[in-house]
Order: C-alpha cells, then sequence, then structure tokens
C-alpha cells in the first residue's frame, strides 16, 4: 500500500545530526527558504517514547548512522522525505519508508577525500605504530622498532566508489601495490590491478572496505575470509559495520590458547 502525502511548501526539516546546528550555513539555507529547522541531535540509543514520536509533525529529516526502523515511521503522515548526511542509507529501512511514500536519499561523494585521507592515516598509524611510539616517547622512552615502510606493500580495496578510488590513488602514490575488487573496475587506471574479491582479500598487507552497506554486503568479511588473509594483515573498515562479521573478527583477534606445561612427575623411592 502506498500512502499519498500532501505537499507542503514550507515545511518542519528535523536534524539530528550533531555536526549541522542552528546558525549555521544549512541552518541558514532552510531559514531562507521559508523552512523550520527543528534539531534533535542523536548522541545514542533513544528513549522508546522519543522513537515513537521522533518524526511526529514534521515534513523532513536530516539524518546521520541513526537508525530508522519500520515502527518509526507510523503514523508520520506530513513525512515526506529522509535524507543521510553521508553516502549509505543502510541504516534506515527503505523498504518500510518506501511502501509508506517516503523518499529516502543520500549524499554521495561528499566526504570521499576526507574517508580516503582518514584510510590512509590508519594505514600509516598502523604501519609505524604511530600510538605505541608517542605513548613511549611520553613515557621518556625511545623505542627503535617503529614499524616498516609502505612502499612495495599490498593495499586491498573492496568497492571502486568515489572514497575507494581516491584510497587507491593515495596508496599508488606512496608507492604501495594496490589491488581492487569492484563490480566496475577502471581499467584505464594503470597504477591499479583489479581482481576478483578473495584475491584481493588472500593479497592484502592492508584491506580496506569501501563497498556499499547493505543486505547483499552483509558479514562480506565473514570467518572463513579472515582466515585467508595474512597473519600481519591489517583489516579497515570506514563504510558500514554490518561488512564485516563482528564475532567472527573478535574470534580472529582473540589470542591463541597456551599450550598445557608438560605434565611433572615425582617418585618415591620405596626400594630399601
Amino acid at each position: 500500500m502506498t500512502v499519498e502525502r500532501t505537499h507542503l511548501t514550507v515545511a518542519r526539516i528535523l536534524i539530528t545530526t550533531g555536526y549541522l546546528t542552528a546558525g549555521d550555513e544549512i541552518d541558514t539555507l532552510l531559514r531562507r527558504h521559508g523552512h523550520e529547522p527543528v534539531y534533535f541531535p542523536y548522541t545514542g540509543p533513544r528513549e522508546p517514547a522519543d522513537r515513537e514520536t521522533l518524526f511526529n509533525g514534521v515534513d523532513g529529516a536530516i539524518l546521520a548512522s541513526e537508525p530508522v526502523t519500520a515502527d518509526m515511521l507510523t503514523d508520520t503522515p506530513r513525512l515526506k522525505v529522509l535524507a543521510r548526511s553521508g553516502v549509505g542509507y543502510d541504516s534506515i529501512d527503505v523498504p518500510a519508508a518506501t511502501a509508506l511514500g517516503i523518499r529516502v536519499c543520500n549524499a554521495p561523494g561528499t566526504n570521499h577525500h576526507s574517508v580516503a585521507e582518514l584510510t590512509i592515516g590508519l594505514v600509516i598509524m598502523a604501519a609505524r605504530r604511530l600510538a605505541e611510539v608517542t605513548a613511549a616517547v611520553q613515557q621518556g622512552r625511545w623505542p627503535r622498532g617503529a614499524g616498516h615502510e609502505l612502499h612495495g606493500s599490498t593495499l586491498g580495496i573492496i568497492g571502486y566508489g568515489p572514497s575507494g578510488r581516491a584510497t587507491a590513488q593515495i596508496g599508488a602514490a606512496l608507492g604501495m601495490t594496490v589491488q581492487v575488487s569492484t563490480s566496475h573496475p577502471d581499467t584505464d587506471d594503470p597504477a591499479v590491478h583489479f581482481t576478483d574479491l578473495d584475491t584481493v582479500i588472500r593479497n592484502a598487507d592492508y584491506l580496506s572496505l569501501h563497498t556499499r552497506a547493505d543486505h547483499s554486503t552483509r558479514r562480506l568479511i565473514d570467518g572463513p575470509r579472515l582466515q585467508t588473509m595474512k597473519p600481519t594483515a591489517v583489516l579497515i573498515n570506514t563504510a558500514g559495520g554490518s561488512l564485516v562479521d563482528e564475532d567472527a573478527l573478535a574470534k580472529a583477534l582473540a589470542p591463541a590458547p597456551s599450550p598445557a606445561p608438560p605434565s611433572t612427575f615425582s617418585s618415591t623411592n620405596l626400594c630399601p
């Protein structure tokens, strides 16, 4: 069943992202067009009563990664648009919204340079052990085993949208071998080697996820695939938490049980 939703020229817009605030550029733009922004930042799981009434009396919403489930969309006849301020919308029950005539949209390509820089920053931190080295220096020590070079190591990328492409470019500039798994390869890029998913996972020294998180990619990185990764490999996920089987990851990271100590026997000389 599709619910017809009335069109309003002036709208009340719910904003739950913590970085959009009254008086900023977005607020000014909305008010300039006669709309009324309403702020209710998402800082963690909401109380049941707040979830049930979150979209009451609003025509649209700008959301970060707050989960939106079907029960939150009932009895919201004014609601017409759910806009994600990021690139994904796996946090929203899209089929439920569609059935109610609510449009769901996102903002692709808006933060791909930031995501790429964060990804490479995490790669460098892991390679150079920056967290441990910095902590040691603060304690008055000067550790000499400060990691290794990235040059010549393999950067594996799953997904080749804007953030995956930007990450690949930086990795190649650092002298890394870049292998990519994607359904849309760009064979004109000589710095990138396109191959299948399991080959990328198996070969990567640093495996970075940039694919869309939805029902088809849920737990893409599961137990068997984690087992095929190099023991020294680093997994970086800046895409969506659902891409990784967290239980399998915790199991893979758990230290191996220490071997049981050898049995010892004591004997008593019964001979006279």
